[in-house]
């Protein structure tokens, strides 16, 4: 298993296990499942669609790094199923939109906040693994 996939696989478990009662880590929960899918996705442009050399840091560096991956990402779909390419398109962003206010918005973020991204990470999830046969 690559250990992107790993990591995902983590951070999409850790997302569900802060949303329980015992826990309440809504922030947490909200910013592991984003991150689940962002690596997923970095698995699939090193492995799946890639050279094999894919490191975003080193090519982007910090600053549009996620766009670039989202992008990247869109365009695979997109060349397999322009409707599904459309649905990532807007599942990903609200996550990423999400992810944003639940670590940097002086906002309040709830059980419903954040069990929503856990639902749309896991939506992203099934979506990547069927496009790309993981």
């Amino acid at each position: 298993m690559s250990i992107f996939i790993e990591k995902a696989v983590q951070n999409q478990r850790a997302a569900n296990i802060l949303l329980q009662d015992s826990y309440k880590c809504y922030v947490s929960s909200v910013h592991c499942a984003y991150y689940g899918v962002f690596q997923l996705m970095a698995h699939i442009l090193r492995h799946e669609v890639g050279s094999g050399n894919y490191n975003y840091w080193n090519e982007w560096g910090a600053k549009g790094s996620h766009e670039q991956t989202i992008g990247k990402i869109f365009d695979a779909i997109q060349q397999r199923d322009k409707k599904q390419a459309t649905h990532f398109k807007r599942m990903i962003e609200v996550l990423k939109n999400n992810r944003v206010t639940a670590d940097y918005k002086e906002k309040e973020v709830t059980i419903e906040f954040s069990s929503f991204a856990v639902e749309q990470s896991e939506k992203l999830h099934s979506l990547l693994r069927t496009t790309f046969n993981i």
